[in-house]
């Protein structure tokens, strides 16, 4: 019994140690059990931040891509815009080149409207010329009717008779003179109508900018052919004076022969003489109309040199804006270029952005993979951990029952055998959980170090 007893002692002091081992135990198992609570609701943090993160890298990457479509549209826009902007370069030189054109035949068109209006000018000079010619040759006309009338009435002087003759001689050379001054006009007539042909022409090279010009052009050529017309008509009078002056002589060296035998010979003449008269003065009055329409020509010709001057003046104005114009193309071709060039080096910097967040993504969707087993193996240790103190609350109450009550000990050694057992297996079930956490971390620091790889990547691009 005392042996009994002294073992039934060292039971209840091993008994008292396994009690207090079995607290020590269960506050190690508590502190544990936190620990695995707080590293779950750490995985469950982390798993909610990855979520979101991926939420976020998801977006971006479809805000990646959407760029990237962009870039690509605005790279072939860029593309169409070159194109339109390289033939509006090739139209804009075209005008350069046609406003050149226009410029040489403004300058054409000068000259020969220049020598017209000196050709119009000469005419007027010579029209002046015919005139006088024509106020004198009426003068002498009046002398000669004069002398007539005095020959008619006193035949039996033969010097008035030889006046009249000899002024019928000199009226005739007038006559002769003004046909030569007629043939001046008509050929001047004839040249200026071919240089009012030619100004119709280079109107018609000038096109839109011409029209002022030909519109003057065709009132110098109307002009020509009433200048023709009329020098045509003063022409024929002159032919007939001239006519009637070879007529006048004939029968003033007939009245001069036979002065007192020639009454009605000077009468005859006398007649011819009014009529030499009449057609001198119809003569001066068409000298009078051909020097207005003269004058008229010289104020067109004016005009046209106005006009042709301001077209000349426009078509610098426009040469220089083609010019200016074609300088701009070039430097618009050039940035467009540029454009160009920038778009395509985003268009590739966003397709390789599109790329690294994809990898990133689905580093991010490993990351999660990972917290969510990590959550999972936590809460399982946690699990594990409230079933070792529970058993370790058993033990304890166990071996304060064997300290209370030592019959029955084998009993609540049994008990403890196997309480003791359980918390063997719960170790070893947490040691487990334990190494797969560290794994777990492991890879999530291995996938954290691969995504700022990724990150650092998607910065430099």
């Amino acid at each position: 019994m005392v042996q009994m007893a002294a073992s039934i002692q060292t039971v209840a002091g091993n008994a008292d140690s396994l009690v207090c081992n079995t607290g020590e135990v269960a506050s190690s198992i508590q502190e544990l059990g936190a620990s695995s609570e707080q590293v779950a609701k750490s995985a469950e943090t982390m798993a909610s931040s990855f979520t979101e993160t991926s939420a976020t890298i998801e977006q971006m990457t479809v805000s990646i891509e959407k760029v990237a479509r962009n870039s690509e549209d605005l790279a072939s826009s860029v593309s169409e815009t070159s194109s339109t902007i390289e033939q509006m370069t090739v139209s804009i030189d075209q005008v350069a080149t046609n406003s050149q054109e226009l410029q040489k035949v403004v300058v054409e068109s000068a000259a020969i409207i220049e020598e017209m209006a000196a050709s119009i000018n000469q005419v007027a000079k010579n029209v002046d010329t015919a005139d006088n010619v024509a106020k004198s040759a009426a003068k002498e006309g009046g002398a000669g009717i004069q002398a007539g009338q005095q020959a008619a009435a006193g035949m039996a002087r033969a010097e008035v008779i030889d006046k009249t003759s000899a002024s019928i001689v000199n009226l005739g050379k007038r006559s002769e003179e003004i046909g030569g001054i007629v043939k001046v006009i008509n050929e001047i007539a004839d040249q200026t109508n071919l240089l009012a042909l030619n100004a119709a022409i280079e109107a018609a090279r000038a096109g839109d900018a011409g029209r002022g010009f030909a519109v003057v052009a065709e009132e110098v050529r109307k002009l020509a052919e009433r200048s023709m017309v009329a020098t045509k008509e003063i022409a024929q009078v002159i032919r007939q004076v001239q006519a009637d002056t070879s007529e006048s002589v004939k029968y003033g060296e007939i009245a001069s022969q036979e002065a007192k035998a020639s009454m009605e010979l000077t009468a005859v003449a006398g007649i011819t003489i009014e009529n030499i008269v009449t057609s001198i003065e119809k003569t001066s009055s068409l000298m009078s109309d051909i020097s207005r329409m003269t004058a008229e020509q010289a104020n067109a010709s004016s005009q046209v040199i106005r006009s042709v001057e301001k077209m000349s003046q426009a078509t610098d104005v426009v040469a220089n804006a083609a010019r200016e114009q074609a300088l701009g193309g070039r430097q618009i071709r050039q940035a467009v270029e540029r454009m160009n060039h920038i778009t395509q080096e985003v268009t590739v910097a966003t397709k390789e952005q599109a790329a690294g967040s994809r990898q990133i993504r689905t580093a991010v969707e490993n990351m999660n993979n990972i917290t969510g087993q990590v959550s999972i193996a936590t809460k399982e240790q946690s699990l594990s951990a409230r079933q070792i103190i529970g058993a370790v609350s058993g033990m304890t109450a166990m071996t304060q029952s064997v300290a209370t009550a030592t019959a029955e000990q084998k009993k609540g050694g049994e008990m403890v055998v196997s309480a003791m057992e359980n918390i063997s297996d719960l170790t070893r079930e947490n040691l487990s959980s334990v190494e797969q956490l560290s794994r777990a971390a492991q890879n999530l620091s291995e996938q954290a170090v691969e995504m700022n790889a990724l990150v650092a990547q998607f910065k430099v691009a």
